[in-house]
């Protein structure tokens, strides 16, 4: 019969000794790979195949629900292939380093000016974003989000754990750095509908590339008034990067969209431009370009 043991404190292993406080440096390995299955909920759609030259820094895949969100090579090498499970599930992408590693280049922010649709840019674009964590789900946090706070985490209780105060000591300066760029992306105490419509404006047309539509439903759910969210809009108002926008957007859909026909590829196309809150003309327009096919008749919907 089995035992049923009830934990109430949480378990203590009792283990002799301590971490001792020295640092080593660890030798390189033949061989680093980055696995989807490290981050809950994620569908990866690979960017490389076997045998394509990286830098570090360079996007191997995104992740399906938010082709923002990129997971970048460790090392500068070569892909050494893409490992696969049941139903072609990709269990991981290793890439072997060169002697010789190379990097990609990023901008370098000034953080006390930086805005936080560049911070949060600049982490998508490294590859960075998906080290923050939405809780209590344990997800990758939506980038277009702007949480109240961000928690940081320096205690590990697992048995032998280095102690941080050791390893971070030269760090300070670096870790003070970074406590500084994640408060920028809360926040910042926006005290009425002005500043907060400007701010949510800003982040859904930068970053998830949303139309007009879309963005004032979401403010008026959240209770903003219509003149603020007028307000916003219009101080962001720019047709040429709007239609640039969308069409970046599409051409990302396009790229995974599966379309018996033409004609259904059209209707699909037109349907995702909807949905993120473009109006019907620009996006049959849009759509029509891309496709090079005469603009959709709206009688199809």
């Amino acid at each position: 019969m089995s035992k049923i043991i009830t934990l109430r404190k949480g378990l203590d292993i009792n283990l002799r000794g301590s971490a001792s406080e020295q640092l080593a440096e660890a030798p390189a390995a033949a061989e680093y790979a980055v696995s989807p299955l490290d981050f809950e909920g994620v569908t990866p759609k690979l960017l490389v195949k076997p045998g394509d030259r990286v830098k570090a820094g360079t996007p191997l895949f995104f992740s399906k629900s938010d082709e923002r969100i990129l997971f970048t090579s460790p090392v500068g090498g070569t892909v050494a292939a893409v490992n696969r499970g049941e139903k072609r599930k990709v269990l991981s992408v290793p890439v072997t380093p060169d002697a010789d590693r190379q990097y990609e280049e990023f901008p370098k922010l000034d953080v006390r000016s930086a805005s936080r649709e560049e911070i949060v840019e600049l982490l998508l674009r490294s590859g960075l974003w998906p080290m923050i964590v939405q809780r209590p789900y344990g997800i990758i946090a939506d980038p277009s989000d702007t949480p109240r706070a961000i928690f940081v985490s320096a205690f590990d209780s697992a048995p032998l754990a280095p102690d941080y105060n050791f390893v971070l000591r030269e760090e300070k300066h670096n870790l003070q750095t970074g406590i500084e760029v994640l408060r920028k992306l809360t926040a910042q105490g926006f005290i009425d509908d002005a500043r907060y419509a400007g701010a949510f404006v800003r982040d859904k047309i930068r970053l998830a590339g949303w139309g007009a539509r879309k963005i004032r439903t979401a403010l008026r759910a959240k209770g903003v008034a219509d003149a603020a969210i007028d307000a916003a809009l219009a101080e962001t108002d720019d047709p040429e990067g709007r239609g640039a926008r969308l069409r970046t957007r599409l051409e990302r859909k396009l790229r995974t969209v599966r379309a018996a026909d033409p004609y259904d590829l059209r209707n699909k196309l037109l349907r995702h431009a909807l949905s993120l809150g473009y109006d019907y003309a620009e996006s049959a327009a849009a759509v029509a370009e891309l496709t090079e096919t005469p603009e959709i008749p709206c009688d199809d919907f």
